[in-house]
């Protein structure tokens, strides 16, 4: 039950988020470099029995402070939604320690992916669950990438759920039903030199996300750009 209103709350956060960013007038980055810095803020509370840890990024050094202002403002709103969830571990009684850390698998001049994990564990149950939450980054903009902005043919789900298909099949993992193909506002991440499709437990699984990596090289027919 727990999973299941932190994954509705995550996906509210979501789709407010996105509704803001259409009312805003987009920027464009002044100038581009790769020399900014990525440095790590933590913070230990506790609410009650609700003991939190969370480790979370800023973004310094950007040429373009609009854009450096806006990614960590981003940033900023999404640590506090997860503060929000304390409040559902309150209203069913939980005894948790909810600790979110952060990865970053992709950062270049143009593009910056940032992985956050949720981690929550229930002592009446004895129980951990993992949640992924990502974004990634435009650094001309500031905004965060819809997956079909990286693809120039409108085509790409096709050839995308194709290959998902394909690694589907060979999962060596227990799955609760057969692959649906990509969602509408699918999650991701870029890793190094891979694009990573990813599904929260719950989905296609009962106890860890699923991710499904697939190298640039194999859709570089359909990108935009070249992602580097």
């Amino acid at each position: 039950m727990k999973k299941l209103l932190v994954l509705l709350l995550l996906f509210s956060f979501l789709v407010v988020g996105c509704s803001g960013d259409r009312k805003e007038k987009k920027l464009q980055a002044t100038e581009l470099t790769d020399k900014y810095q990525i440095e790590s803020v933590s913070e230990e509370n506790t609410y009650g029995d609700v003991h939190t840890v969370f480790t979370y990024p800023v973004i310094k050094d950007l040429i373009d402070k609009r854009i450096e202002d806006k990614i960590n403002s981003t940033i900023s709103a999404r640590i506090e939604d997860y503060r929000s969830l304390v409040s559902v571990s309150e209203e069913f009684g939980l005894e948790e320690t909810m600790t979110v850390w952060y990865e970053v698998p992709f950062r270049s001049k143009e593009k910056l992916s940032i992985k956050f994990y949720i981690q929550s564990h229930i002592k009446q149950e004895d129980y951990t669950d993992i949640t992924i939450d990502t974004y990634n980054f435009d650094l001309n903009s500031g905004e965060d990438i819809p997956l079909a902005d990286l693809f120039k043919l409108k085509t790409y789900k096709d050839k995308l759920n194709s290959i998902l298909q394909v690694k589907f099949n060979e999962l060596d993992v227990k799955t609760n039903k057969q692959f649906a193909g990509l969602d509408e506002d699918q999650d991701y991440y870029l890793k190094d030199d891979k694009l990573v499709i990813y599904y929260q437990s719950l989905i296609y699984t009962d106890d860890e996300p699923l991710e499904f990596e697939i190298p640039f090289a194999d859709i570089s027919d359909m990108l935009k750009a070249p992602i580097n």
